[in-house]
């Protein structure tokens, strides 16, 4: 019996199923080594320009100097200060300095208070003409209120199904809301005209009781277009 020693039969060592096996991993291996291997390939080809480098502390510096300090604002489309047609401001003159008379809210002579507050007759003259002012500006809501009245009168006339009635009612309250306004009109023109009285006498009052140290009550009338 002879044997061939120069070729090795491996089905012979090894089981059928085990080859078929081992030759299904054959290209699933190969597949995984060609992506390994163009992976590395493509990281060595990477241009070195994406490779931070350090930046020059000049540089840094130069920028930083350039960033504004506060923040920039637009250009603003209207003026700042604001237009009036006619403005009537009331000034004190009072050693050697123009003060103002009136606050920021109304026109109440708040500026004479610190000077009178050493004169009682003169204060309490001065807190007259402020419950005046207070008085007159209740009289300007209860006059919007009869031109409101007077504006309405019809509309509210119509809920009346009545017709000789709704033609009464709205009569009444047209008519009845014109003459509130106009009766509110005129008696606040004279109680305003009264009230000022009682400026000048605080001012009169103070100026008596303090001839070296007088306070001016000065007016001026100013146009804005």
């Amino acid at each position: 019996m002879i044997r061939n020693r120069g070729s090795f039969n491996h089905s012979v060592l090894l089981p059928a199923w085990l080859l078929q096996g081992t030759r299904a991993l054959h290209r699933p291996l190969f597949i995984l080594l060609l992506i390994l291997f163009s992976a590395q390939a493509l990281a060595q080809t990477q241009p070195t320009s994406d490779i931070p480098r350090s930046v020059p502390k000049s540089t840094i510096q130069k920028e930083e100097s350039a960033i504004p300090t506060q923040p920039s604002a637009p250009t603003q489309l209207w003026s700042e200060t604001p237009i009036h047609g006619q403005r009537c401001r009331r000034t004190i003159l009072y050693r050697g300095e123009i003060l103002s008379c009136d606050s920021v809210i109304a026109s109440d002579a708040a500026g004479l208070r610190p000077i009178l507050d050493q004169t009682p007759e003169a204060l309490a003259e001065l807190e007259a003409y402020q419950k005046g002012r207070r008085d007159i500006r209740r009289l300007a809501y209860i006059g919007s209120g009869g031109l409101a009245l007077a504006f309405l009168g019809p509309t509210i006339a119509r809920f009346i199904p009545d017709p000789a009635i709704q033609s009464t009612l709205s009569s009444i309250l047209t008519y009845g809301g014109i003459g509130l306004t106009g009766g509110v009109v005129l008696f606040g023109g004279v109680t305003l005209r009264n009230n000022e009285k009682h400026l000048d006498n605080a001012v009169r009052l103070y100026n008596q009781a303090n001839p070296r140290d007088p306070v001016e009550l000065q007016f001026s009338t100013t146009f804005a277009f």
